[in-house]
């Protein structure tokens, strides 16, 4: 199959998955630096019938990480901070409204240990600190029964009408953030002993370059990253729109598509689409780690930049080579670096020393994916996908079975597992387009399940 064919499966298939309800959203696939496929798929606005575009601005929820992580190595070329740095080192109590230093101590057996396991940044930035997730608390009962859960504590504390006006208006402090919930909390182990993907990681990471610069982080990332990055259509606007209408950005939250067991065992069928919730303000608290908006052409861009012209971001290549080093064990041969997952090479003399970089995110009923499949012959020659939607799905359980199926989809191949990942079909779409150039890859028929379980956060 030459890759014309590989590009006309790719558009057949998104273009049969929106039909279907499946995906809504853009495709986009380059090599190296230069762009070969992009199109839009689906509704913008489903009441209005308004169509999305290839330019569309999305929020791309935990894509954001990788900025974050890229801002802090900004800092570490410049010998403001240290990799292995405690990050109680760029902590000042007064920040926090404290007056005594920041002192974790891991929570363990029912009790919490006495001596302070300040975690350094590196276990920030690849998910190995022990802090509590935030923006999914509570996991583990004690979180919320112990007063650790910032949404728990909103709830027995109210914020007042102007604390909720100025969360709305967004650009307030990671260290705010922080204060509120994470600051006297336990972690959940021992820092760098294991995997666990928090969000409250990247507000950390958002105040050090905050404190360190003396910049608010929106300030920097425009100023550092956006701008000479001449990523135009990418948007720091935690207020969403309050503030400014920004032209392009897609109207709220995006959809629910829900799906339930149909008139024949093991059919799924769609049942209903509804609005997803957004939060006023919850983009300021994804401050670091969930707060930019984009196109799937400017993340392109932003990939293409960082593998290919690091130095236009003011960074090295031996400075990417360290972020994008395996640094925590999901599952498999998946590791989280910093900002990124990626799955390590066999083969020694691979660029980075990687197959694979990737990162998604979810939010608002909206799913993204970037990501980019190493070339032996280096970066110029790698493939890069963004593949961004504004439905999120819904799959009622369904009776254990060996497989279902979806109404209207073609059996050629594809078995659909009766729980799906709700990401399934985008991720799908992601996989064909990173594949298109390796032959033997985009060969293969539909991935099982377990291909697909790639870790996404928020």
């Amino acid at each position: 199959m030459t890759t014309s064919n590989f590009f006309k499966k790719l558009d057949r298939t998104a273009s049969l998955y929106k039909d279907l309800r499946l995906f809504s959203g853009v495709a986009t696939v380059a090599r190296g630096s230069q762009s070969r496929f992009s199109m839009p798929y689906g509704d913008a606005h489903i009441e209005t019938s308004s169509k999305l575009h290839t330019h569309q601005i999305f929020p791309v929820a935990s894509i954001s990480k990788s900025f974050t992580a890229v801002a802090v190595h900004q800092l570490i070329e410049q010998g403001l901070v240290g990799w292995d740095d405690p990050v109680d080192k760029h902590m000042r109590p007064k920040d926090f409204d404290r007056s005594s230093p920041w002192c974790p101590r891991v929570f363990s057996n029912e009790s919490t240990l006495a001596e302070c396991r300040v975690p350094t940044i590196k276990q920030l930035l690849s998910m190995s600190s022990g802090l509590i997730d935030q923006l999914t608390c509570p996991q583990a009962p004690w979180e919320s029964e112990g007063g650790h859960c910032l949404l728990t504590k909103a709830f027995e504390q109210p914020f007042g009408i102007s604390d909720l006006a100025w969360l709305a208006k967004g650009d307030v402090p990671a260290a705010w953030w922080f204060s509120q919930a994470s600051y006297d909390a336990p972690l959940r182990f021992e820092p760098g002993t294991r995997f666990d993907y928090s969000n409250t990681n990247y507000w950390l990471a958002a105040h050090i370059v905050e404190a360190v610069t003396e910049m608010p982080f929106k300030q920097y990332i425009e100023s550092h990253i956006l701008q000479p990055a001449r990523l135009d259509s990418t948007i720091y606007d935690t207020s969403v729109g309050l503030n400014q209408v920004q032209m392009g950005t897609l109207p709220g939250s995006g959809y629910l598509v829900d799906f339930s067991e149909g008139s024949e065992p093991g059919m799924y069928q769609h049942s209903r689409t509804t609005r997803a919730m957004a939060l006023s303000g919850e983009l300021s608290a994804g401050i670091g780690c969930s707060s930019l908006q984009s196109t799937t052409s400017d993340i392109i861009r932003w990939y293409q930049l960082l593998f290919m012209q690091p130095e236009v971001l003011n960074l090295t290549r031996a400075a990417v080579a360290r972020l994008l080093q395996p640094s925590t064990h999901i599952y498999g041969n998946l590791y989280y670096a910093q900002g990124f997952h990626v799955v390590p090479s066999a083969d020694p003399s691979m660029p980075y020393g990687i197959d694979l970089a990737y990162h998604g995110g979810a939010i608002w009923g909206y799913k993204t994916f970037a990501g980019l499949r190493m070339a032996q012959s280096g970066p110029e020659d790698s493939t890069i996908a963004a593949v961004f939607s504004n439905r999120k799905l819904i799959f009622d359980e369904v009776a254990a079975r060996d497989s279902c199926s979806i109404v209207g989809l073609p059996e050629v191949g594809l078995k659909v597992p009766c729980n799906p990942n709700p990401l399934m079909f985008l991720d799908h779409l992601a996989q064909l387009g990173l594949d298109i150039y390796n032959t033997e890859l985009a060969a293969q028929a539909f991935p099982s399940p377990e291909a697909l379980a790639m870790e996404t956060g928020f």
